[in-house]
């Protein structure tokens, strides 16, 4: 059968009205938008993941959360910028606790098109020099260099 226009098409048995075609698009259109979100989120935090396991094998003991820092960006996310936590730690971030960004284990409403990151870093424990004691006073020197060497510290007391 040939039709000269689309609404003889969808007045057609079997056809359907133009809003319910559309309306159906639409719902087609939203769960594949929902299912990209979740495959996005499933990939970072598959990703971050393998990035921490070679960070573990080259000696990294600390994680740093890293925000997008966008007029976008949640606050809560912005707000853990900067956050230290050891390599197999949590982040706190608003109200949750996050392995990484992406966490599965975490809500859709602190993960989804989430585009932070982290960096791994390495750590180094301070070391404590006893120099010297008179009376009861002890004098401490306390340095050390993280492994970028962008962290230096000497306290004495």
């Amino acid at each position: 059968m040939h039709f000269k226009t689309l609404s003889d098409w969808m007045r057609a048995p079997g056809g359907g009205t133009i809003d319910t075609e559309l309306l159906g698009l639409k719902q087609e259109i939203d769960a594949l938008q929902l299912k990209f979100v979740a495959l996005r989120r499933e990939r970072q935090f598959n990703d971050l993941m393998r990035q921490l396991e070679a960070a573990e094998r080259s000696g990294k003991t600390h994680k740093r959360w890293i925000s997008e820092r966008r007029s976008t960006s949640r606050r809560s996310h912005a707000r853990a910028h900067n956050q230290v936590v050891p390599i197999r730690g949590y982040f706190q971030v608003g109200n949750e606790r996050l392995f990484l960004p992406g966490d599965p284990n975490a809500s859709w409403s602190e993960t989804a098109n989430c585009g932070c990151t982290v960096v791994f870093e390495r750590q180094i424990e301070p070391r404590v020099t006893l120099t010297s004691q008179v009376n009861e006073y002890i004098n401490i020197k306390l340095s050390g260099v993280s492994d970028t060497g962008l962290e230096r510290f000497h306290i004495e007391c």
